[in-house]
């Protein structure tokens, strides 16, 4: 068996303020309960140290990050790991920040670390999470003490992030398959038991082919 065979990912992605992060965490109990070694990549988005969100270099840090979190997987021996952003969530951010054209040599320099096999032959599934964009907007501003749009939460960038996603859709789907899940009228029990039942699904359909 090679290295990376045995250590399978699952990436959630999508807007913020989806549930994603909630979603991974109860699923990776779920998971230890069934006797499968789980573990969670964490956002890596709210410790980057680069400044300029919206710059690719903060792309470039989470990916990296990302990747050296997956092989210390492999290192450990885990069965399962869940991604909370990863790779498909850096393309998206990319082909967003790019999509007037400002940094096409970001984008070439950063297509070797995307298209790397060993990680993306092991994503079995990613989870796109996607929410009425009010909605989102509102339960960002419950959480401030000044109802104004944020560098990221704001109407213009999700917009922004929602386009990216279904212009390069057909891309990402060659990775791996997408479940998309739309949580604005789920509450977290059936968001959990929608998602869990698709992830349990793929673990299943990989265990019994292999």
């Amino acid at each position: 068996m090679n290295t990376f065979d045995k250590t399978k990912l699952v990436e959630f992605f999508g807007l913020p303020r989806t549930g994603k992060t909630t979603t991974v965490e109860a699923l990776k109990g779920r998971l230890l309960e069934l006797d499968v070694h789980a573990s969670i990549i964490r956002e890596r988005a709210s410790v980057c140290p680069i400044k300029d969100k919206m710059h690719p270099l903060f792309n470039f840090w989470t990916a990296l990050s990302q990747m050296k979190e997956y092989v210390e997987a492999c290192d450990l021996g885990v069965d399962v790991l869940l991604a909370d952003r990863g790779i498909l969530d850096s393309i998206v951010w990319l082909n967003y920040k790019n999509q007037d054209g400002r940094y096409p040599e970001e984008v070439d320099y950063f297509k070797p670390l995307l298209n790397n096999k060993f990680m993306n032959d092991n994503t079995i599934l990613a989870v796109y999470f996607t929410a009425d964009i009010d909605v989102i907007l509102n339960s960002e501003y419950e959480r401030r003490i000044y109802s104004r749009p944020g560098r990221v939460v704001n109407q213009t960038v999700l917009e922004g992030y929602v386009e990216s996603y279904q212009a390069i859709k057909n891309k990402l789907e060659r990775i791996t398959t997408i479940f998309e899940v739309d949580t604005t009228h789920l509450d977290i029990r059936e968001m959990l038991d929608i998602v869990s039942s698709q992830v349990l699904s793929y673990l299943e359909l990989y265990n019994t082919a292999v």
